[in-house]
């Protein structure tokens, strides 16, 4: 199965699920992290490639990515609200960390849309159900 990545102003990217690394205890829902995890990645000196260096947003992605090595990436970044483009090459340990940034907010944006349709969809059914008691739905409706 391949993964595309398609972004605004961005090439469209492939990439087959055999080239991401497996990680043990994938979590699919979304999580938080704790201030000590983040607190042992600034002291080890590993970049947060999620958080942009010149507004500090947390939404940054990535547009490329291309294999270096077998430890390492070269993986461009794109920020979606002040427009900074940037990247690098990244050890493996780095881009784990942020595919388990984006895979959380991921996650988040399923779980969000999933929450909108069911308060869509309620809705309609309570405009249904009034129609159909105040006699407003008739056989020929259909």
């Amino acid at each position: 199965m391949a993964l595309v990545v398609a972004l605004p102003g961005a090439d469209m990217q492939v990439m087959d699920r055999e080239e991401r690394r497996p990680r043990k205890g994938r979590r699919h829902a979304p999580r938080i992290s704790s201030v000590a995890e983040e607190l042992r990645a600034g002291a080890r000196g590993e970049p947060d490639l999620h958080v942009c260096p010149r507004c500090s947003s947390a939404l940054v992605q990535p547009t490329r990515w291309a294999p270096v090595d077998s430890r390492r990436w070269r993986v461009e970044l794109s920020c979606p609200e002040c427009r900074w483009s940037g990247g690098g090459v990244y050890p493996q340990p780095v881009l784990d960390r942020f595919d388990e940034v984006l895979d959380d907010g991921l996650a988040a944006l399923a779980a969000e849309l999933e929450r909108i349709e069911r308060a869509n969809m309620e809705e309609d059914m309570d405009r249904f159900l009034d129609a159909l008691f105040a006699d407003g739905i008739l056989p020929e409706d259909f």
